[in-house]
């Protein structure tokens, strides 16, 4: 499954990008595809291998793309509301997560190795991983608020209503795969992360082909 659903948002990443390869809008959102496929095709190889020295090496790979995840979302979705007072979060926001990268990359305190559950390695959290979890909870919360309240403004057009409306339920439901970070922490059970964002992708994709999103 998590296979599945990495190479489906790839596949919509490339196919939004190459309909607009100008819009910066097009590109956000390819960059937001490329972060998840980065995160659930890693996953796919940690779950079917038994190398110690690899499952690090795939803790490692996977996270480069978990730690983009929630701002280029982010990113994607004001960019797309022309939401330009936001920028001064976002650049906060990528300039914290090449911080969080770093870090995963030279030391412990992010990732500090992996588990060893029943059904395959996962990677396990460091001191600094309940911060990065704060910044994540933060834009998801700001994010969904700002989605609500244009979709409020925007029932005068239908069209443009019917798009924030579809991305608004795309995004509650994609952030249902954070429940995959309590296996960070110990908690000991297949993520099933990828049924979540596999939905959210389904729902973008129809509001694509349905309302020109």
């Amino acid at each position: 499954p998590p296979l599945i659903s990495a190479l489906l948002f790839l596949m919509l990443g490339l196919f939004v990008f190459s309909k607009n390869t100008r819009s910066v809008t097009n590109r956000i959102f390819a960059w937001a595809c490329l972060t998840t496929f980065i995160w659930q095709f890693a996953w796919t190889i940690l779950f079917s291998i038994k190398n110690p020295a690899l499952a690090d090496l795939l803790v490692k790979i996977g996270y480069t793309g978990v730690i983009f995840i929630p701002i280029s979302f982010y990113h994607f979705i004001m960019s797309y509301l022309q939401e330009v007072r936001e920028a001064k979060l976002i650049l906060f926001s990528y300039i914290a997560s090449i911080g969080f990268l770093i870090l995963t990359w030279i030391s412990k305190l992010f990732i500090n190795g992996y588990y060893t559950y029943s059904w395959g390695f996962y990677p396990k959290s460091g001191f600094l991983h309940p911060f990065y979890l704060f910044l994540l909870s933060f834009l998801a919360i700001r994010g969904l608020i700002i989605l609500t309240v244009k979709v409020g403004q925007s029932k005068n057009s239908p069209l443009r209503y019917n798009q924030i409306k579809y991305l608004l339920l795309s995004f509650v439901i994609y952030c249902c795969a954070s429940a995959d970070f309590l296996a960070n922490y110990g908690v000991e059970f297949y993520p099933l992360g990828f049924i979540a964002i596999s939905s959210s992708l389904a729902i973008i994709t129809y509001s694509i082909a349905k309302y020109h999103l």
